[in-house]
């Protein structure tokens, strides 16, 4: 009965640490390929106060850095990301919690920064307070977005810039 017990116990410990690896709270978190910055919003928008979640792989932490002088605005008919690519990596990783998610009315933001080579450099996510997406979720969405979403632009305005957000891009609304 003893062993019982103290086996009874171990476990719940570790059942315990699991599920606090993987709720998102702020703070800092270790994933499995990068750390994110968690900070809780203090405004609640009508679902709690969201939570925006920074990669540290981050490259423009501090700001991108300025256009040229005189440089006009990129045109959204200049800036070309596949949207649809995005949505399917979501989805993908999410996808055996896409029913649960609808249910909770969750929405999943992200906000890009891409260098004018096409490269992304930045992501940051943004998720309701009571959200069941998990930081290892978070991780493996951020692995495949880095290594799959690139932009082209079009026109000669980009050659003014280093790097541009794009904001184009709505949220994922399950």
């Amino acid at each position: 009965m003893k062993k019982l017990i103290i086996t009874l116990s171990i476990f719940s410990c570790i059942l315990t640490q699991c599920a606090a690896q993987t709720k998102i709270q702020d703070g800092e978190i270790k994933a499995k390929h990068a750390t994110y910055s968690v900070k809780k919003s203090t405004t609640d928008f009508g679902k709690g106060k969201p939570f925006h979640i920074f990669s540290l792989k981050n490259k423009y932490e501090h700001g991108i850095p300025r256009p040229r002088a005189g440089a006009l605005p990129i045109l959204k008919s200049d800036f070309h990301v596949n949207e649809d690519q995005i949505k399917t990596i979501v989805y993908d990783v999410l996808g055996n919690k896409i029913k649960e998610l609808h249910n909770h009315n969750e929405t999943f933001s992200v906000w890009f920064v891409f260098e004018t080579t096409g490269e992304l450099t930045d992501i940051n996510y943004s998720l309701q307070e009571n959200t069941i997406i998990t930081t290892q979720e978070i991780d493996a969405i951020d692995v495949r977005l880095r290594a799959e979403v690139k932009a082209t632009f079009t026109g000669r305005d980009y050659q003014n810039y280093k790097a541009v957000n794009y904001p184009y891009f709505k949220p994922v609304i399950f």
